[in-house]
């Protein structure tokens, strides 16, 4: 299975995409995003990105949100992820609980 998901990922196109799961991707990526800004001052993140800066390289093609500063993807999905992951905004169901 993990063989086909592989392939599939590998021969993927953005141009073979339909309009409708760009669409939901941007607003998950938005919605994501605004989850890491919203995490991006809290001192556990903080202390991910001293790590990250500590141990990972000043120099890569991936990007920490907090700081702006260039690492390798390994430590920018580190710090990126907590970040995104703190206030727990992300993944919420607003159907379950919000009214429409």
């Amino acid at each position: 299975m993990t063989s086909k998901l592989a392939e599939f990922a590998a021969n993927l196109h953005f141009d073979d995409s339909p309009p409708a799961v760009m669409d939901r991707t941007e607003d998950l990526f938005l919605d994501w995003f605004g989850s890491a800004l919203g995490g991006r001052n809290a001192r556990a993140v903080e202390a991910g990105e001293c790590f990250a800066k500590t141990m990972g390289p000043s120099e890569g093609p991936s990007e920490l949100l907090l700081s702006r500063r260039p690492t390798a993807p390994f430590f920018a999905a580190l710090v990126n992820a907590a970040s995104s992951h703190f206030a727990e905004q992300d993944d919420v169901h607003n159907g379950s609980f919000l009214l429409k």
